[in-house]
């Protein structure tokens, strides 16, 4: 007799909406075109550039209306999924426990020392700055010369952002959580 798990299910579903989420990117760079060739996307991109991120985080230059429409979609995408995720991590039955004895004190304002200034790298890369792939160094060049590439790199660039929205939140709420419940279940 199979018995169905409540935590099992929340994490599935976090799987899907992860999936669902980078899921456009392959799909805006199999359809989308290398350049606004046609009114209606010509009236996307400046939509796009006027109302939205413009050219922001990661780009090419070989392919900028893809790159465009796929980097302001993270940036736009990122924060909505984030939020669903982390509802539904914090609902998920048992309530996220971190066990705290392994932890020092020194870890863990080490952490919550230099997790703002990643948070402020990431945001600033994603948000405010500008990477043509397609002209950067040898090595990471070919995320910017091939559409493939630049998908998969962009899907790692969304994950990265899922990831350290975790870590935030588990840095600045359950670890302290945790260990305040943990002290009043002690005295």
């Amino acid at each position: 007799m199979k018995t169905s798990n409540p935590v099992s299910k929340h994490t599935k579903l976090i799987f899907i909406l992860v999936t669902t989420s980078i899921l456009p990117i392959f799909i805006f760079a199999t359809f989308i075109p290398p350049y606004a060739n046609s009114s209606s996307y010509a009236a996307l991109e400046d939509i796009i550039d006027l109302h939205l991120f413009d050219k922001v985080g990661a780009w090419s230059s070989l392919f900028p209306f893809t790159a465009k429409v796929i980097s302001n979609y993270i940036n736009l995408a990122v924060p909505f999924f984030t939020l669903l995720i982390l509802t539904l991590i914090q609902k998920a039955p048992p309530p996220p426990t971190i066990n705290l004895q392994n932890l020092s004190l020194r870890k863990y304002l080490f952490v919550v020392v230099s997790l703002p200034f990643l948070d402020w790298f990431f945001i600033y890369q994603s948000y405010f700055s500008l990477t043509n792939f397609a002209t950067h160094n040898l090595k990471f060049r070919i995320f910017g010369q091939h559409i493939v590439f630049f998908s998969f790199m962009s899907s790692i660039l969304m994950l990265n952002l899922y990831i350290f929205a975790f870590l935030n939140y588990a840095a600045f709420y359950l670890i302290p959580h945790n260990y305040l419940k943990n002290k009043i279940n002690r005295h």
